[in-house]
């Protein structure tokens, strides 16, 4: 896929898995590929009976992308896949002007923050706070069991596999419930979109309650 110009493009694979098929691209291939083009990739998975590694590789597109994965079978409201790519992802564009005295032929590195500020987001499991899980909060972090998530919470069965996810709008930190089936809680209060968070409050994912640190 070629962009022209400075178009913000993504893809959404619907499918049931990466295999090496003979006749396609193999996976080394595809993942050369994604290098040379920085495209985010969505993906929504469908469950076989025995398609778990390919959908394994399938949710890696997503999560080497910057994109995101869902698996159909675990979606209540599929309109919530709508939402997320409409809503809070916002693409931005930077342009740089090198001065002269820094255009000397060697490699240079430079660091863009928003807002002047780099947030670390840390999610603590109140029953056993050894499993601590933190992630820069750029743009926004999907919270699931789906390995294709942020913040993976594969031991708890009562958290879906895209349970929600948590952003920034403007200067207030948000979580919008991607339609779970057993619902995400902020300090007790259902979610019914989105609801504002902060440090200290209690994230409840279906049985699973967390103590949530921005810093």
């Amino acid at each position: 896929m070629e962009r022209e110009g400075e178009e913000f493009v993504r893809v959404v694979i619907i499918s049931d898995g990466v295999d090496n098929n003979p006749e396609g691209l193999t996976r080394e291939e595809l993942f050369q590929h994604l290098k040379e083009q920085a495209i985010p990739i969505y993906t929504l998975g469908s469950v076989d009976q025995n398609n778990m590694q390919n959908l394994k590789e399938l949710y890696a597109l997503s999560r080497q992308t910057n994109g995101l994965s869902w698996t159909l079978s675990e979606l209540s409201n599929t309109l919530s896949v709508v939402q997320t790519m409409s809503g809070t992802e916002l693409p931005v564009c930077v342009k740089v002007k090198i001065p002269k005295t820094l255009q000397d032929g060697s490699v240079k590195e430079v660091q863009l923050i928003n807002n002047d500020r780099r947030v670390i987001l840390k999610l603590t499991d109140r029953a056993n706070p050894g499993r601590c899980f933190e992630t820069p909060l750029l743009g926004r972090v999907s919270i699931g069991r789906n390995p294709g998530n942020q913040i993976v919470l594969d031991y708890e069965r009562s958290v879906s596999g895209t349970h929600c996810e948590i952003f920034v709008a403007g200067n207030v930190f948000k979580v919008r419930d991607l339609g779970s089936k057993n619902g995400t809680y902020v300090d007790g209060i259902q979610v019914g979109d989105t609801a504002e968070i902060s440090s200290g409050s209690i994230l409840k994912l279906g049985r699973l309650e967390l103590t949530v640190d921005m810093r």
